[in-house]
């Protein structure tokens, strides 16, 4: 049985706003046998969130997906490091009027960057929004969509693939297993094969047990990950631990450099040891990687309350990278090589 590679991409969620130059630099100082790449996390420029959907997001990185220079400042890093972008996420959601031609332009955007992404693609990570009624769902669908044929559009013109990554992410739509599997559905009977090529969810395991709240309940529907397994894309590791309940407003997303949060009532503390948090994450990635159907699989080194330094930066992705080591090393009986 062929274990699928895990590769690493370094989110620059890991350095909040800092000069995204530190994260490649960091890159090149982690004691790994594992592929390195970068996940850049764009902020929300104000002028394209009227409706303030995305405050959190916009003062929380140094980069901009929508600004020439962020993009340009991007490529000469990605050349100067030889550190390639496996990813970018954005702080978009399907189902609000603002966000589809911010996506679309988002998207022709990031096809600047194809050139110092991996072979493999370059993953796009937009979420669905806090859709719930259904014309909300309907909305988001047909944006979702337009992502798509947008991101297939490039590839006819170029043979470059952007993945649209659909996160699944508490709050937004979709939020569980069964949610993502009814996305599915629908999508495969909207495109065209070659189209859904072109789209993955993005899988979180911290984010579903915050949306579940319950660790027996996360870990009965975890065992329903087969059934979407092959649509994954690309995998968010970090870990939280529920600290109480507290009926304080909601916060579906946290800005960076936030340590605590509430969700649905309860609150909860972003672990700072990936190892210490509620969720026993050595089985979890283990499961994930032993019925993973991709050959190699991307793991994003996520840390929402960011670092102060690089040499804090240096050690929380050496603990991220060292326990998906150590997991990969365990099932293929070390025989396999990194």
């Amino acid at each position: 049985m062929i274990i699928s590679k895990p590769i690493v991409g370094l989110n620059s969620i890991l350095i909040g706003k800092r000069n995204i130059e530190e994260i490649y630099d960091a890159s090149n100082q982690i004691k790994t046998n594992l592929e390195l790449y970068i996940d850049l996390r764009s902020k929300r420029n104000p002028k394209t969130d009227i409706s303030g959907i995305w405050k959190v997001a916009h003062d929380n990185s140094d980069f901009d997906i929508s600004e020439k220079d962020s993009l340009q400042k991007a490529i000469f890093l990605s050349k100067k490091y030889k550190r390639q972008i496996i990813a970018i996420s954005l702080y978009c959601g399907a189902c609000y009027n603002q966000d589809r031609e911010y996506g679309i332009s988002s998207i022709k955007n990031a096809s600047k960057l194809l050139e110092i992404s991996t072979d493999r693609g370059l993953i796009l990570r937009l979420v669905g929004g806090n859709a719930r009624t259904e014309d909300e769902k309907n909305y988001a669908i047909e944006t979702i969509a337009q992502w798509i044929k947008t991101s297939k559009e490039i590839y006819s013109r170029d043979s470059a693939k952007i993945i649209i990554g659909l996160e699944l992410h508490q709050g937004q739509w979709p939020q569980t297993i069964k949610e993502a599997l009814e996305i599915k559905s629908i999508l495969k009977r909207k495109i065209s094969n070659e189209e859904y090529q072109l789209f993955g969810f993005i899988d979180d395991p911290t984010n579903r047990y915050i949306t579940l709240k319950n660790l027996e309940e996360f870990y009965r529907q975890n065992d329903k990950l087969n059934k979407l397994i092959e649509n994954i894309v690309y995998y968010h590791i970090k870990n939280v631990k529920r600290i109480g309940k507290d009926c304080s407003k909601d916060c579906s997303f946290q800005k960076a450099g936030d340590k605590f949060f509430n969700f649905d009532g309860y609150s909860f503390q972003w672990a700072e040891i990936v190892r210490e948090g509620d969720l026993e994450l050595e089985t979890i990635i283990s499961n994930f990687l032993f019925n993973c159907k991709r050959k190699i699989i991307g793991f994003s080194t996520e840390y929402i309350q960011s670092t102060k330094n690089q040499a804090e930066v240096i050690k929380v992705v050496n603990d991220y990278t060292s326990l998906i080591e150590k997991v990969y090393t365990k099932l293929t009986d070390g025989k396999n090589e990194i």
